[in-house]
Order: C-alpha cells, then sequence, then structure tokens
C-alpha cells in the first residue's frame, strides 16, 4: 500500500494498484501498448460525496486504461531515445475516484541507457488535462508535467525486474471540492515483466512512458 498519491486523481487515500500492461511491436522502432489498473483504496477521512448524507469511505474497481505509441529516434552505444504519444481513456468511474470520465492526451519523451545487465530509465512529458466531475464534484483541469527514473533489470532470459519513482505536477484545481483531489502525484512502482516474441522480431526491453 503507498500512501498520498497512490491512489490519483484522488490525494488523501491509502490503497494499491494492480497493473498489467502489455506491449508489442508491429514495425521496427516502433511500439504501442496498453495498460489499465485495478484500484483499491481507502479515504484517510470519510466524508459525504456532494448532494448526500452517507460518508463516503473508499472504492476498488478498474481505472482509465492507457495507450500509448512510441517510436525510436536514436540507438547507439548503448543509449536509446524515444518519443511517444499516451492516451488516456475514460473507462473507470468518474463517480467512485476510479477515473476522470475524460480522453486525455499526454506527450513524452524516454532514454535507456544501458548499465550492466540492465537499464537506466529515464522519462518526461505533458499532459493536456480537462475539466471533470470527480466523486461527484466539478474540478479544473490543468496540465501538468511529469517525469521519473529507474532500472530495469534482466533477471534471466526474457525477465525483467524493474522499479521507477515518478512525479507529476497538479493535474486539477479542486478548491470546490470536498475531497483532495488533483494535487501533485509521487509514487515508487515494481514489476515484473515476460518477454514473449516470436522468432525473428526483436527484443525490445520496456520503457515506462
Amino acid at each position: 500500500r503507498l500512501q498520498n498519491g497512490a491512489v490519483p486523481p484522488i490525494e488523501n487515500a491509502d490503497g494499491f494498484l494492480l497493473t498489467p500492461t502489455i506491449a508489442v511491436s508491429p514495425f521496427k522502432n516502433l511500439e504501442v501498448g496498453g495498460s489499465v489498473s485495478y484500484i483499491s483504496y481507502d479515504l484517510d477521512h470519510s466524508r459525504p460525496r456532494p448532494g448526500e448524507t452517507r460518508s463516503f469511505s473508499g472504492d476498488s474497481g478498474l481505472s482509465d486504461l492507457t495507450a500509448w505509441g512510441k517510436y525510436r529516434i536514436i540507438e547507439k552505444d548503448g543509449i536509446t531515445v524515444t518519443a511517444g504519444m499516451q492516451l488516456t481513456l475514460p473507462t473507470g468511474s468518474e463517480g467512485d475516484g476510479l477515473g476522470t470520465g475524460k480522453v486525455v492526451p499526454a506527450f513524452f519523451g524516454a532514454v535507456r541507457v544501458k548499465a550492466g545487465d540492465g537499464y537506466f530509465l529515464g522519462n518526461a512529458g505533458f499532459r493536456l488535462n480537462h475539466d471533470a466531475t470527480i466523486l461527484d464534484s466539478d474540478v479544473n483541469g490543468r496540465n501538468s508535467t511529469f517525469f521519473g527514473g529507474g532500472y530495469i533489470w534482466e533477471a534471466y532470459e526474457n525477465w525483467l525486474v524493474s522499479g521507477e519513482v515518478t512525479a507529476e505536477s497538479e493535474r486539477f484545481d479542486d478548491s470546490d471540492s470536498p475531497f483532495a483531489i488533483g494535487s501533485s502525484d509521487f509514487r515508487a512502482t515494481g514489476g515484473i515483466q515476460y518477454l514473449g516474441l516470436p522468432q525473428g522480431v526483436e527484443k525490445l526491453p520496456r520503457t515506462r512512458s
């Protein structure tokens, strides 16, 4: 369980995210993929949603779905640079705090540097957030910037272990909301990946966008 920003866009909550991710490389230098999280969270302080009298303490379910595409621009001397676009689709319930109800684009760049049996990773970008109604509260969207870094290690053939720290500036102005929504986000994540590739397809370690 990660606290304070672990359940975006809600700040004052404890919770966890389980995020399956799939990525494929249909052509050389191009990668496309998608992910969706299962979220379970509890608010630090239960309170009614606007227009309700019953106290609300948290919820669980699927989040918004994220799809992305990225293109490898440079690969030389163990250094790889990519650029891409990310699209968040409104599959999570905004009324339960699991999504925003909006299609949200983002643009990013990433770098990967070979180091030992793995790679150091870095990425940065910006997100174009829209006004939304989350937990029955109207919030004003703000364009946000994000960046992150980490390490991915090939523990066994085709099995990767990764760790990353990411941060993002405020996505919403929630001055009219009884909930702390849209505050800056900081989180640490870890993962295990299996690269299952048919013969003749290039093995490309994944970098989280």
